[in-house]
């Protein structure tokens, strides 16, 4: 009998002690919102494990490219230079929250990288409630904007999504200091059909921004004519000598060599030369 009073007695402290949990997790998080709230529009410091990644503007970061290694780098010896940027979202009833990222996805990526989630960091706190969709989007693509390698086709989708939201190309003008030329290309590149912004977003190395603009966009208007350009200037390889043409170049070479009675050393600098420029392998 004591047994089972025993086992009732245990069960009742456990449920206790849960309820003593539970409203103290209640508590923290109550009074984690109200901090949060009061310090809307201001820096405070958070950890990154609390801010989420969710979608960017930049549609794809490479946690293994060279700039953000460069990132790495500087956050290890300098600390975290600028602060990132992050949405609070909270729920209907007020009882939970969210922060997401709204700029400072690669700086959060290189603090993952580098186990530092648990630190805290320089945060700025926003708010934005749907009249204010395209403020968000604005101020995310302005972040990115200032980096480097930053592909034009997330820049024309970010441009896309802003006068979805009610901006005007004026407003993209002034705001990202554009002229109006370069405005409505970014708009007409947003709106070609995904598989020609894929192939663009995954050979950006040959399709820069200069030659989508001024070689494909200026001499091609149609979807399907600009599809073919593309294949062509990715089609587009270094010239191959056949060889016998190389041959034919060695003993020029050979013959003009003798007629200057060069040196060894003198050959070698001119085979280099034209190694250099591509006329022999």
């Amino acid at each position: 009998m004591s047994a089972i009073a025993d086992a009732i007695k245990s069960t009742g402290e456990d449920l206790k002690k849960q309820l003593i949990e539970s409203r103290s997790a209640h508590e923290e998080m109550y009074k984690k919102i109200i901090y949060l709230k009061a310090h809307v529009n201001k820096v405070i410091m958070v950890r990154p494990s609390e801010i989420q990644l969710k979608k960017n503007v930049r549609s794809r970061i490479d946690e293994d490219s060279h700039e953000i290694q460069k990132l790495c780098e500087s956050i290890n010896k300098f600390g975290l230079m600028k602060n990132v940027v992050a949405e609070l979202r909270l729920s209907k009833n007020e009882d939970s929250y969210e922060l997401i990222c709204i700029a400072g996805h690669r700086r959060l990526t290189a603090l993952k990288k580098l186990g530092k989630m648990s630190e805290h960091i320089p945060c700025l706190i926003k708010t934005y409630d749907n009249a204010h969709q395209g403020d968000k989007i604005g101020a995310a693509l302005s972040e990115n904007l200032i980096r480097e390698g930053l592909a034009c086709i997330d820049i024309a989708d970010g441009y896309r999504a802003l006068k979805n939201n009610g901006w005007s190309s004026e407003d993209l003008i002034k705001h990202f200091e554009r002229n109006k030329k370069t405005t409505a290309q970014y708009l007409r590149l947003a709106e070609l059909p995904d598989d020609i912004k894929d192939t663009i977003r995954n050979h950006n190395e040959k399709l820069t921004t200069r030659v989508i603009f001024n070689e494909i966009l200026a001499k091609n208007k149609t979807p399907g004519e600009i599809r073919k350009a593309i294949t062509r200037k990715l089609e587009i390889k270094k010239p191959d000598l056949s060889h016998k043409k190389q041959n034919r170049i060695n003993e020029r070479l050979n013959a003009f060599f003798e007629e200057k009675n060069a040196s060894e050393n003198e050959k070698q600098f001119v085979i280099e030369a034209f190694k250099y420029v591509g006329t022999l392998k």
